[in-house]
């Protein structure tokens, strides 16, 4: 796998967050002519519900008609994300999904965005326009007979997460293994990383991203399994925080950042904010920009009961944001590490290779 978290994932974060979903356009001058073919983001005068209701009443509207296959059992609430345009009739116009955890169920989604009712157009310089959204909707379970296959599944991921432990069958391949350990969250995943950050005799630590839940909705979940026995893995998940918006993994990669000879974990996320910007005299533009941020984790050493553990970086790397890729970060640190003095080894460190 690449060390890059990128198909369909990294387009998909130009959309995310729950507000209008595409590129903002410049508003044309007092008097100006507007484009047939433009999409909008932002207008004097949003689409609406017929009767009153712009985009809080057409999520509420959505989610009413989001029915899911009987006996859908989704574990944790999930969210997802879907993208429209309302076109200058009212029509629902391009319903797509930008990010989905279950992609057996984007049927019933796009089916309660299409069963909508005709809307009052959005409206710029008085005229009709097309007007584009990204809307976050909640996934629940179902009520229906109870499906022992599901019901295993929710077991074994949340015993997988309790115990911090998962147990590997002799020959079992990376991904049938971690279907198995971690059944609702590895599906979620488009991609997996093998590699050896820690030194191990026993494997390669096993790396995927997945979007965050609860609190964390809006960001992303890290797992990590890391083989401390023969056939055992310490399961642990690093939290990837928003940055304002829907945020998620962009790229993961390993580097020495203080200088110990120890390698620690480095992943960057990135964020795709709507902000305006200054693009000629007197005239701004409304857009969405990614902002990315380089987070650090550290491995710290065996605990009581001989498993490895880790922890967030606990130095200052402000200086380390805003970079876009793992060579831009280190070039970064290797400036920064010029000005600093050697550190000592890390708890368990093989030494510098």
């Amino acid at each position: 796998m690449r060390p890059v978290f990128y198909p369909s994932l990294a387009l998909a974060a130009l959309l995310y967050g729950g507000l209008p979903g595409r590129s903002g356009w410049l508003a044309p001058a007092r008097g100006q002519a507007l484009a047939d073919d433009k999409v909008y983001t932002y207008v004097e005068q949003m689409p609406q519900l017929p009767g009153g209701g712009s985009v809080p009443a057409i999520t509420e509207a959505i989610q009413q008609r989001l029915v899911l296959p009987p006996g859908t059992i989704i574990g944790d609430r999930k969210r997802v994300f879907v993208g429209f345009t309302v076109g200058k009739q009212g029509q629902i116009e391009e319903a797509h999904l930008v990010q989905t955890p279950r992609p057996e169920l984007d049927a019933a989604v796009l089916a309660a965005v299409r069963q909508l009712p005709t809307l009052v157009p959005g409206r710029q310089e008085g005229q009709p326009v097309r007007v584009s959204f990204t809307i976050p909707l909640v996934l629940v379970s179902t009520p229906a007979a109870a499906d022992p296959a599901a019901e295993s599944a929710e077991h074994r991921e949340s015993q997988t997460r309790q115990q911090a432990v998962a147990l590997r069958q002799p020959g079992e391949a990376d991904t049938t293994f971690l279907r198995r350990v971690l059944p609702i969250s590895y599906p979620q995943s488009s991609d997996l990383l093998a590699a050896t950050w820690r030194p191990s005799q026993f494997g390669k630590q096993l790396f995927f991203s997945v979007p965050g839940q609860g609190d964390a909705e809006y960001g992303s979940d890290l797992f990590m399994l890391d083989p401390y026995q023969a056939g055992q893995y310490a399961v642990q998940v690093f939290t990837i925080p928003t940055q304002g918006d829907f945020t998620q993994l962009h790229s993961l990669f390993f580097a020495d950042v203080n200088h110990d000879g120890q390698k620690e974990l480095l992943a960057i996320s990135r964020c795709s904010l709507r902000e305006e910007i200054k693009v000629g005299r007197g005239q701004r533009m409304t857009g969405r920009f990614p902002h990315y941020q380089t987070l650090v984790f550290q491995y710290t050493g065996l605990n009581g009961a001989g498993r490895p553990q880790y922890q967030d970086y606990p130095g200052n790397t402000d200086y380390l944001d805003e970079l876009a890729t793992a060579a831009e970060v280190r070039q970064a640190l290797a400036r920064h590490q010029s000005r600093l003095p050697a550190a000592r080894p890390a708890p368990g460190s093989p030494g510098k290779k």
